[in-house]
Order: structure tokens, then sequence, then C-alpha cells
């Protein structure tokens, strides 16, 4: 498998963002195994949601229409996946980016190449 090249969303371990890494530390101290795509996915998914209430919150718009607006005006919201920052279209089509990864020394790790 060395060399391989493949895409996804996460690179395990966080890869070089500090704070995909940081949430990739904390995870398993917390539950006790590595954290996978699928919980880096579910927690960046849940940041655009947390930003959408915050923001229907402060607009005074906290109702469910409020935050389904809101939900749909995310841009450059922080995430751990992708390109690490997370958007909605004019469509509300959302764009997160992917990362290419190759197997180094048995490991996933963000292509330089």
């Amino acid at each position: 498998m060395e060399g391989v090249y493949l895409i996804g969303a996460w690179i395990p371990g966080g890869g070089e963002n500090e704070m995909a890494t940081a949430f990739a530390e904390n995870f398993e101290a917390k539950m006790g195994m590595p954290a996978d795509e699928w919980h880096a996915v579910g927690y960046s998914g849940m940041q655009v949601v947390a930003n959408a209430v915050k923001d229907a919150a402060e607009a005074g718009t906290l109702t469910r229409e409020g935050v389904r607006d809101a939900l749909g005006a995310q841009t450059d919201i922080p995430v751990l996946i992708g390109e690490y920052s997370y958007s909605f279209d004019e469509e509300r089509v959302p764009h997160f980016g992917m990362k290419v990864m190759t197997v180094k020394d048995g490991a996933f790790v963000e292509a330089t190449e």
C-alpha cells in the first residue's frame, strides 16, 4: 500500500491543522480510540449547526425557520474536514473540499505532490 494515493475528508490524526489535531488528541483521550473520518464529519457538521443557532439567536430569530435560514447562509465556518472551511453556495450546496492523501511509512498523510 505504500505510495497509494486516495481522497478523503479527514486525515487520520488531524493532519497539519491545529484544530483538527487537537480534536484527534481530545477524542482519543476521552473515547479510548482514534477518531475516524465519520467522527470528524459529525463534529464538523455540528460546528456548522451550532454557528447557525448562534447567528439566529443574535439576529433575534431563534425559531425553526430562523435557524433554517441561518444554516443556509453559513460561510467560512472553521471545520475539521476538507480544506478546514465550510460554506453553502447560493443554492445551499455545501462546500468543504477534500484532501488528497498518500500512504507513507504505513500511515495516511496529506500528499504534497
